[in-house]
């Protein structure tokens, strides 16, 4: 039978770093838990914003081209000024703007929430692209060991000269 007498305390160095190092890392997950969290936050009140922004908006355009219509009828009549005809084509305007930017911030809002629950891809989306093939560059490029050259790059005539002398 051993039984060391003395051990310098390694094993018990040991056991505490590896305690240290578990709660280091329960720390770090509750952080990237926390901050997954609230970025499906921001992205889905983003996207609820500028959606109650859109219906907003299409009832300010709608309520701005009635005004116009009245504002070019009393026109007619004498009632108002050019100036009050331009004025309200300038609030219809204006309202057309904000809707164009609340359909924008609707759909960057709802790419936020797809991004934040890892569902932002061209599958989810139904993109009709070619998915990038890292294999397919791999191959290309594997047994290169020196150059600046980009596989599907147009070569200049100075790098193909210099490929042709340093082939390698």
């Amino acid at each position: 039978m051993n039984v060391p007498l003395y051990q310098g305390g390694g094993e018990y160095s040991a056991i505490r770093q590896a305690k240290e190092q578990l709660g280091q890392a329960r720390i770090h997950a509750d952080v990237i838990k926390n901050s997954v969290r609230a970025a499906v936050i921001q992205g889905f009140s983003q996207f609820t914003t500028a959606k109650a922004a859109v219906s907003f908006n299409m009832k300010a355009v709608k309520a701005a081209e009635v005004a116009l219509r009245g504002v070019r009828d009393e026109a007619a009549f004498g009632q108002r000024t050019t100036l009050d005809v331009l004025n309200a084509q300038q609030a219809l305007l204006t309202a057309r703007v904000n809707l164009v930017t609340a359909q924008r911030d609707r759909v960057v809002g709802s790419y936020a929430a797809l991004a934040a629950i890892g569902r932002l891809s061209y599958a989810t989306l139904d993109l009709d692209v070619m998915p990038y093939d890292p294999s397919a560059h791999l191959e290309q490029v594997q047994h290169k060991w020196i150059g600046v050259s980009v596989p599907g790059e147009q070569q200049n005539e100075a790098q193909s000269i210099t490929d042709r002398l340093f082939p390698w």
